[in-house]
């Protein structure tokens, strides 16, 4: 892949992050990621870049892919208990968008970016259209370009 992006362990992480910080909330939440479906995350995310011809993309064009890959085809899933509810229901929206985050962070570091980050209402905002609106792994590269830019 494009810039050595190691991003399952990535996902792996940040889901591990979100199930410490729900803890810290008093929820607890074992966050589960299905291994056949992030092999197919992989594909689409290679084929992405194949296709569109981002080969030597830059780190936020591959966010947006992965995260596209990611929210569109949900590897995770919230383990079943007396705690989990609806309320986890965009867990797979809110892990795409931390790992690209994480992507931008990580593999930017030779741009001088300081690292970029969402804010709350962004991120409600822009959990709930992936949620229910449609999307394309374009208007996600150009979302992480864009919060790219801002920083």
């Amino acid at each position: 892949m494009s810039l050595n992006v190691k991003w399952m362990d990535l996902l792996i992480e940040v889901a591990a992050e979100d199930e410490k910080l729900f803890a810290a909330r008093g929820a607890k939440l074992v966050i589960c990621i299905q291994r056949s479906i992030t092999e197919e995350v992989g594909r689409r995310i290679e084929r992405s870049i194949e296709m569109d011809g981002i080969e030597r993309g830059n780190a936020a064009k591959i966010a947006g892919v992965t995260a596209f890959w990611i929210r569109k085809l949900k590897p995770l899933y919230v383990e079943p208990s007396a705690e989990s509810s609806k309320t986890y229901a965009f867990i797979n929206e809110l892990v795409s968008i931390q790992v690209g985050v994480a992507i931008c962070n990580r593999y930017f570091s030779d741009s001088g970016l300081k690292g970029i980050r969402v804010n709350r209402r962004v991120l409600k905002d822009w959990l709930t259209s992936l949620r229910y609106h449609s999307h394309s792994p374009q208007s996600a590269m150009i979302a992480f370009e864009l919060l790219a830019c801002e920083t």
